[in-house]
């Protein structure tokens, strides 16, 4: 085929326009005399997979896993290449593969927007798996009403996060600590951390029939204005160690 573009450029006219046929797969096989499993298998770099006319479309095609990807190229690589979010998800990125909180920025780099990453965490089990911090999980889109949502931060999330992390995120108020589970000191906890953050925001709460252990919020519920609201100073923030 001759349109007047060098080799390569003819390469990519080619396989782009074989896309629509049934038989792609096959057809472009015969183009390219190589598959993109094939290309993935005896290359270091995606730099040059255009060159043969192959897209982030064909990790699909092919059913190229994240796994596969990831751990053959950088993710600087594979972000060149154009893979992007939801392609990402559809070969099997989870957030056990987010990479902690320098991972945010990635996801974002890939066009993830906080309610696309929010369609993939279903409960704080996903949350442990992504390694953030509470700070990376509220810049990620997540309120306090989120969070419990997604289950009960004080008996799932112990030993993950600290209170003195929650604080610095949130700043949760008296009802907002109930509703996370923390009505009560919990084991597992940095009992220091709650005695100076938690407990003296609680106490009027404390006697108070009504607990919100397993407290769900209906998605349409507005939120109410709460009247204690807990104080951070500085100087005891410094004073609290892990």
């Amino acid at each position: 085929m001759d349109i007047g573009y060098d080799s390569e450029k003819g390469l990519q006219c080619v396989v782009n326009f074989l896309r629509n046929e049934p038989d792609f797969t096959k057809r472009a096989m015969k183009v390219r005399k190589m598959t993109f499993k094939h290309y993935i298998k005896t290359n270091s770099s995606l730099t040059d997979a255009n060159k043969y006319g192959f897209t982030n479309l064909d990790l699909l095609n092919e059913r190229i896993t994240w796994d596969t990807l990831r751990t053959k190229f950088a993710m600087d690589d594979i972000l060149q290449f154009g893979v992007n979010f939801e392609i990402a998800i559809q070969i099997g990125l989870r957030p056990s593969y987010f990479g902690g909180d320098a991972g945010l920025s990635i996801l974002k780099q890939m066009g993830a927007t906080n309610d696309n990453i929010k369609t993939v965490i279903h409960n704080l089990r996903d949350i442990k798996d992504t390694a953030w911090s509470p700070d990376t999980v509220k810049n990620a889109g997540f309120e306090i009403d989120d969070l419990l949502r997604l289950g009960n931060v004080a008996s799932e999330m112990t030993g993950v996060w600290t209170i003195k992390q929650l604080v610095l995120a949130y700043s949760p108020d008296a009802t907002e600590w109930v509703k996370l589970g923390f009505k009560y000191f919990k084991e597992g906890w940095d009992e220091q951390q709650y005695n100076t953050f938690v407990k003296p925001t609680t106490q009027k709460v404390q006697n108070t029939e009504q607990d919100f252990t397993t407290y769900h919020l209906d998605v349409k519920e507005n939120k109410t204005h709460n009247d204690y609201i807990l104080k951070i100073e500085q100087n005891k923030l410094d004073l609290v160690k892990f």
